[in-house]
């Protein structure tokens, strides 16, 4: 189970890298926000396996508030708004260039606004990050 679980991490990585360029070749046949809920039913089809299989314990009515809108942030805004890019022809690799600068601008916006600073291991995650 150990060898499976260390497997996650990479599945994950190469399934979201992924997603610039099925959006790339499946927008042009399909509206940005179907393709998304599509793609929700696939996630809820391997999350209901997973918790078939590992039996997690249920968030509370705090953590599932928190999770849903975290995954409306995510999903509804953040790849609505890659996917409705990509649709209205802006190049996939140009959007994944705007997005991956995320971290960046979250980065600069909370230095300026709420003064915060970006500590040694933040630095090289940021650095790691840019250098791809």
């Amino acid at each position: 189970m150990n060898r499976a679980i260390a497997f996650v991490p990479w599945m994950f990585v190469l399934l979201w890298s992924t997603g610039f360029i099925g959006a790339k070749y499946a927008l042009p046949y399909i509206e940005p926000f179907y393709l998304l809920f599509i793609r929700m039913l696939f996630t809820l089809v391997v999350f209901a396996g997973l918790c078939a299989v590992f039996k997690p314990r249920w968030p509370g009515p705090a953590a599932a508030g928190h999770q849903m809108v975290t995954g409306f942030l995510v999903h509804g805004c953040y790849l609505g708004g890659v996917f409705a890019a990509i649709k209205l022809d802006m190049p996939a690799g140009l959007t994944a260039i705007f997005v991956g600068l995320q971290p960046l601008l979250t980065a600069l916006l909370s230095w300026r606004w709420f003064g915060e600073k970006l500590l040694g291991m933040q630095w090289l995650g940021m650095v790691l990050g840019l250098l791809g």
